[in-house]
């Protein structure tokens, strides 16, 4: 059984009430074993529902999928149905750079294919690299990780580091806005952050992440364990980072749960069901962010 979960984010920077959708890791043609066809089943994940969507990575199973054109047009039909006509935000994930090649082996593959594909679709837009969308008193950015911090340094904190100062500006976001950021995979950006005690991003309100899969703790345990997991995507054993809500200073980071959650195993993907986070963006008089998450 799935679980959809709700974020309520109280802050003075937000002028307007927004209601936000996200959906990361819905992992579209892998042999047709994806949760993505139960979001309809859900009355209040209906697109129409939302401001806009945030889908933090992984919206294949791989890259190189989309080279098929039987499975290109099932993946657009599906995203073009779970977005409408909603503004959508995609971040790239690892799959997106990956090419299938057999059981949990991979290859690097060109992303680029992939955003041009997907944004194909008039409402899907991939945020590039140092780019901030603008929604008035809202901003979004993102961080794309090159396809090596995954499959060569196998997602070391030092190795996150040296790209992220190497390739995000350190002005990237303003302080009078309320700032949302995206990137894939959420352990060295939160650890870090823990570590120091103030967000890697400058002036990031909101951090939204996906690709831990709830590191496969089930639903009905989460509430037990806190955020941690039990085995993570780089077969990582109990990560203290895969799912939930955590504050630093004046950034929330959300770990979103995964709408498809398997890894090469798909009756696990529907033990799990899918999970995702409704977002709502409240004004607040008072002069702190605050949150509620359940």
């Amino acid at each position: 059984m799935g679980k959809i979960r709700s974020l309520i984010i109280y802050s003075p920077l937000i002028k307007k009430s927004r209601r936000i959708l996200t959906l990361s890791d819905l992992h579209m043609g892998f042999n047709n074993k994806s949760n993505v066809s139960h979001i309809k089943d859900y009355e209040c994940l209906k697109p129409d529902n939302f401001d806009f969507i945030l889908m933090p990575g992984d919206i294949v199973h791989s890259g190189a999928a989309l080279k098929n054109p039987r499975k290109q047009s099932a993946i657009l039909n599906n995203l073009q149905s779970i977005t409408g006509k909603t503004p959508t935000y995609m971040s790239i994930g690892n799959h997106e750079q990956y090419d299938r090649k057999g059981f949990e082996q991979w290859a690097p593959f060109d992303s680029e294919y992939v955003k041009e594909v997907f944004e194909t679709i008039p409402n899907i837009h991939i945020i590039e690299n140092n780019e901030v969308v603008n929604l008035n008193d809202i901003e979004i950015s993102a961080f794309n990780q090159d396809v090596s911090f995954y499959l060569d340094s196998h997602e070391n904190y030092r190795s996150f580091l040296t790209e992220y100062y190497s390739t995000i500006e350190p002005d990237l976001l303003h302080p009078n806005c309320f700032s949302l950021f995206l990137i894939h995979d959420p352990k060295s950006i939160y650890s870090i952050s823990k570590a120091t005690g103030s967000s890697v991003v400058t002036n990031a309100n909101l951090v939204v992440s996906g690709h831990m899969h709830n590191a496969l703790m089930p639903n009905n345990l989460q509430k037990y364990f806190n955020g941690k997991g039990i085995i993570a995507p780089n077969f990582t054993l109990f990560p203290e980072t895969a799912y939930g809500v955590r504050q630093v200073s004046d950034t929330i980071f959300l770990v979103n749960g995964a709408v498809s959650t398997f890894i090469e195993i798909p009756f696990i993907n529907e033990l799990y069901g899918l999970n995702c986070t409704i977002i709502n963006l409240e004004p607040s008089e008072g002069p702190k962010l605050t949150y509620k998450y359940r």
